[in-house]
Order: C-alpha cells, then structure tokens, then sequence
C-alpha cells in the first residue's frame, strides 16, 4: 500500500470562520434571552428586567438583529460586558443548556479575534474598511478619519476646515472642445506649528492638458504669478510662493509664520483651461475626469463639479477616492490597479447658487466665475461629493462620460 501523503490542513480564512463565530454568539445570545422572555428589539426593557447598562443592552440588541453577519461584530460587547450577560441570565433562571451554548460562543468568539486580530480594535478596522462595507459602516469609517485629521494635524502642523476643489465644465467656442475652469483652496487654513511651509494649491497638467501655463480669470486679479480670486481670500493674506516641480507642475506655497486662529487664511485660487480638452473620447472606455489631490489634514472635503446643460452625456457622473500613499497602488492605473479606499462616495446634485455655510460666499464665488467667462448659472448642473475628514494622501475624483 502506497503511503498517504501528508496533508496540511487549510486555515479558516477570516471571513469564513468570523462568520461562523459571530453566528454562533447572535444565536446563542438570541436563544438564552428567549430562554427568559425577553424581547430581542426592546433593548430598555432587557436592561430594566435583568438589571443591565442601557449601553450593554442596546449593544445586544443590535448585535442580534444586524442583517450583516460580519458586520454586527462592531456592537459585540467587550469580554466583560458579555460575561456580565452571562451571569444576569443564570441568575434569571435560563437553562444550563442556553448558558452552556453562550459560554462556548462567547470563549470561541474571543479565541476568533485573538487568531485573526489581537483585539477588537483591529477587529473593527478589518470588518468595517473593505470598500463594500463602506457604506453600511460610514459613521464607524468617518470616526476612523476623525482621528486620522487628529494624528496628521499633530504630526504636520496644520490642519483647514474645509478643502474647497470647484470645477466647471462648459462647451467650447472651438468645435469639439471643452472649457474648463477650476477654483481651489482652504478656508481657515491654520500652521499649528510656526517653522511649516505648506502647498496650498498645485498647478498640473490633467488628461490632455500639456502645460501648466493656466489662463487667469478675467478681472480676478493676480498676487506676483499666484491665481489668487482676492476677493475671496482673507486680509492680509499670508505670503505665498510658488516651486515649479517641472514643465507640467507647479506648486503655490504658505510660508512658515504665526499659529493658530488669528494667523487662519482663507486662500482661494483660480484659472481656466479654454479649448484644451477635447469632448469626445479617443478610445472606448475614456471619460473625462476632474480630480482633487488631498495632501493636507482637513475637516471637510467639498468637491463640486458644474456641467453645462449641453453636455448630456456627462450629466451622470460618479466618485471615487484613491490612496496615493508612496510606493503604493496610486491613481492614475499602471500595471498594479489603482487602490481606492473605504469612504462613502456618493454624489448629490447642487443648485449652482444655493449657499454653503461652510464656505462663506460661495454662491458669490460661482456667481463671480460665470460672469467672468459669460456663463450663465442656470445653464449649468452641479454635483458635489462631501466628505468629512478625508483621508491623506488620496485624490478625489469625480469622472463622467466623454461622447463617443
């Protein structure tokens, strides 16, 4: 008889086995509060009964009742709340058998996050982060971002409330062309640290742009060579500088000075790019893409893209967020896919004159660039992505389709 060969067992994977944990702990907590007559959706009146914290019952409610598996382990209370359960239901009279289950669903549910995890905080990362999770976990996610905005400002030395990336997107005099402009910046842009310089806008070719020499908006006004739209910006401004990285990048850049809330800037930039980009696509698949690198710790992230009425094949455009870590997947695609990240991305459409408290005159601000290319405000529809605390180093953006 020939010898078998040695057969190495396959670890469970992560997701197979923390599915069948997390079930057997819904189950075995759902049977042993059956068990003694409580009701599953009435968390009050577990915690009354049984003589529970508000939080712990509630916690084992939604536990029970979450419709993801995986997903309801952020509400699996820690060790000691559950040992707490356990013995409020002994002392309530449930059955050896329903305490027995729960025992073994609570020491393998531990043993699961141990394995896989080390503890429960690393647990919540590795089931509320994949990108389709996202949307059913985004005030768990936007938590995570907080404390990233917190952690970068400290480690950076600065921080802005509101990231501001506008563009515009019209039909060209050229035939089969595209006008775009863009309006940038920060609003209360801060050094929390005095010796930080700090970009505060790029300049960059994009698609089919093949220089950085940008046209100024009409009557808007420039600083030296900065685009700066002056009556959308703080006074006095801080001073800036520009580093031109290459033919197709240019950076505008705050000097080191003082910290804090009575040195924040408003610091709005402005150009446009007339009869550069062509409107149909150059090969199957091509859309026409308007991004927003994201290198600088912020409270919010509102991206608005405003498309001319005209452009019907444009008008149902769609975001995404990609890391843009160094030495990692980055956007744009090369042989590794682009690495998008966990944050809710979903688009709403704007009144391109409605206002916006975070950004004060904002609808004076997309008045004041119509007027300078002749536009009208009513011929354009607008879409916005709003994201609180987005990450860095990433790139927002939002695409939509090019004519055939």
């Amino acid at each position: 008889m020939l010898p078998m060969p040695n057969v190495v067992p396959t670890p469970p994977t992560f997701q197979d086995e923390g599915q069948a944990r997390i079930r057997a702990l819904r189950k075995a907590i759902a049977g042993v509060l059956r068990s003694v007559g409580a009701k599953l959706d009435e968390p009050q009146e577990i915690s009354r009964g049984f003589g529970l914290d508000k939080t712990l019952a509630w916690k084992l409610s939604r536990l029970v009742l979450e419709e993801d598996a995986l997903a309801s382990v952020v509400h699996a209370p820690r060790l000691p709340g559950l040992l707490l359960f356990e013995k409020a239901m002994n002392k309530a009279g449930a059955s050896k058998e329903h305490l027995s289950e729960l025992r073994d669903a609570i020491v393998g549910f531990e043993q699961f996050v141990e394995d896989h995890a080390g503890d429960r905080d690393v647990m919540e990362i590795m089931v509320t982060t994949p990108p389709q999770r996202a949307g059913a976990n985004s005030k768990r996610l936007e938590q995570f971002r907080k404390d990233g905005f917190l952690a970068n400002s400290a480690i950076w030395g600065v921080s802005t409330k509101v990231h501001l990336a506008m563009r515009w997107v019209g039909p060209s005099t050229r035939p089969g062309y595209l006008d775009l402009i863009t309006a940038c910046g920060f609003v209360s842009f801060r050094r929390l640290r005095n010796d930080i310089p700090w970009t505060v806008g790029t300049l960059i070719h994009w698609g089919n742009l093949r220089s950085v020499s940008h046209q100024l908006l009409p009557g808007m006004g420039v600083s030296g060579n900065i685009p700066l739209i002056p009556d959308f910006c703080s006074k006095p401004l801080p001073d800036l500088i520009t580093v031109r990285e290459s033919e197709f990048k240019m950076r505008i850049m705050i000097e080191p000075g003082p910290v804090g809330n009575v040195a924040a800037a408003d610091i709005i930039l402005g150009w446009m790019d007339r009869e550069t980009v062509p409107m149909r696509a150059s090969e199957p698949g091509e859309k026409g893409e308007h991004g927003a690198i994201l290198s600088t710790p912020s409270e919010l992230l509102l991206h608005d893209v405003f498309v001319h009425k005209d452009l019907g094949f444009a008008h149902t455009p769609t975001a995404q967020m990609y890391g843009l870590m160094p030495g990692g997947p980055s956007y744009p695609p090369t042989d590794i896919p682009a690495q998008t990240l966990p944050v809710p991305c979903e688009l709403t459409e704007i009144d391109s004159s409605q206002a916006t408290p975070e950004v004060p005159h904002y609808a004076e601000l997309v008045q004041r660039v119509m007027d300078a290319l002749g536009w009208n405000s009513a011929d354009f529809r607008g879409y916005r992505l709003r994201v609180k605390y987005p990450p860095i180093p990433a790139m927002s953006l939002i695409r939509h389709a090019l004519m055939e």
